[in-house]
């Protein structure tokens, strides 16, 4: 058994599978074959310019390039939490600049919220609620654009950032 079996142990749903495989192929060009008790902090450090370099070459956000590297760190985790290693070498580490830049939203305007809401928007304590539900719903591990709720949600709590702003909060 290798660390990425001993990683998908856990019922993960196909489609983080699917990309942690991809991700961990990505290691193994990138990286080679190492063994991993001898993979060192010096070579995680590569491993990430590797990826960084890659990003920039193929036009991807630093943002993508990133989540291999958690995909790889997750994977060293169930490494390290089964005694093969003692620590895991791409702790802290994080590519920080990509070959493009990330997509920022813009914030709804006032306009936009009436459209959502109505004509009337929602109460501060309402958009506290909205908030608290939406980390309670990812700290139980639906991730954004997982399901039609999960999206619904962050709609919602995308309106409550521009409610609280526009509210001066």
């Amino acid at each position: 058994m290798d660390a990425f079996d001993v990683w998908n142990t856990e019922g993960r749903p196909a489609k983080t599978v699917s990309k942690f495989k991809s991700h961990a192929r990505q290691f193994l060009v990138l990286a080679g074959d190492p063994v991993l008790e001898g993979f060192t902090k010096r070579d995680a450090i590569e491993f990430r310019n590797a990826v960084q370099s890659w990003a920039v070459e193929e036009g991807k956000t630093a943002t993508t390039a990133n989540n291999v590297l958690i995909s790889v760190r997750a994977i060293f985790t169930a490494a390290r939490d089964q005694g093969w290693i003692e620590n895991n070498p791409l702790s802290g580490l994080e590519v920080k600049t990509g070959g493009k830049k990330g997509e920022r939203r813009e914030p709804w305007t006032h306009d936009e919220l009436r459209l959502l809401f109505g004509e009337q928007l929602p109460r501060e304590t309402e958009l506290f609620w909205t908030q608290v539900s939406m980390e309670t719903l990812l700290g139980q591990g639906i991730r954004p654009r997982a399901s039609a709720q999960a999206h619904d949600w962050m709609i919602a709590q995308t309106a409550a950032t521009c409610v609280l702003k526009s509210l001066g909060k």
